[in-house]
């Protein structure tokens, strides 16, 4: 009688707890749910990203055309302050000596007449010199938010890539903590109470341990497909776009460029 009594207890007592597990199975359920939208959500945004890294990569060789090309224009510009300044010497030899009194004004008509379109020249050069600096300066401010948008989307790539092996692991872990409720339901069956009793406690005590989080070996990889013409692997494509840097800022003929020297000034 006592051991009926013994078994009885033991029943009710499992029986609370399956009550209880399937309270937090419930739960479980609403947060797998929540999660697996989230993953999805993030899968879906990381799929997008290839073609977002192809304009990017399609921006980059755009500027790379348009700095080559005012590299070009900067060589021609480069040719015109040479012949500029073979005139310089010229320029100087008429605006320069001694002369007496009655000469002074005929050597200054002379000085005027090679100085006019000699500075005519150095002005012609120097405003096309300002127009491609400013031209420059227009595709580097460019190239510079790309860059940016660059780095921005690399990291948002890798923090999606790390919030999905996360909710992973705990869709995983909750999966795990959920088992009990289908623990009990072999036991309805049993052929005993003393049956019963022993399958329910084993329920009750996997629950117990089934709360924590699992050690993961596995890598999660990127959700991160290729576009379909893309021989690159997903991975390729992003050490692609993280290392794209800058186009080239400054080309070197155009650092290299001197100015033109000042025109001489006229005698007074």
């Amino acid at each position: 009688m006592r051991k009926r009594s013994l078994c009885a207890f033991v029943i009710a007592l499992s029986l609370i707890a399956a009550a209880g597990t399937s309270s937090r199975a419930q739960d479980a359920d609403k947060q797998i749910a929540s999660m697996m939208a989230e993953i999805n959500q993030l899968s879906n945004e990381q799929k997008q990203m290839p073609a977002k890294v192809e304009q990017s990569l399609a921006q980059k060789r755009q500027h790379e055309q348009q700095f080559k090309a005012l590299d070009g224009e900067s060589a021609n510009l480069k040719s015109e302050s040479n012949a500029i300044e073979t005139q310089r010497p010229g320029v100087r030899s008429a605006c320069s000596g001694t002369y007496p009194k009655s000469q002074i004004e005929a050597a200054r008509a002379r000085c005027r007449a090679a100085q006019a379109p000699f500075n005519r020249r150095v002005d012609a050069y120097n405003a096309k010199n300002n127009r491609l600096k400013g031209r420059y300066q227009a595709v580097r401010t460019r190239e510079s938010a790309r860059v940016a948008a660059a780095k921005l989307l690399y990291d948002r790539n890798q923090a999606i890539t790390k919030r999905i092996a996360a909710l992973r692991d705990r869709v995983k872990a909750l999966q795990i903590a959920a088992k009990p409720k289908t623990c009990t339901e072999k036991c309805r069956g049993m052929a005993s109470n003393d049956a019963a009793a022993q399958c329910l406690q084993s329920c009750f005590d996997g629950a117990r341990g089934a709360g924590g989080l699992p050690t993961v070996e596995q890598k999660q990889r990127p959700v991160f497909s290729a576009t379909p013409n893309d021989k690159r692997t997903p991975q390729q494509a992003i050490d692609e776009y993280k290392k794209s840097g800058a186009a080239n800022p400054m080309p070197e003929s155009y650092r290299r460029k001197g100015t033109v020297p000042p025109s001489p000034t006229q005698n007074r």
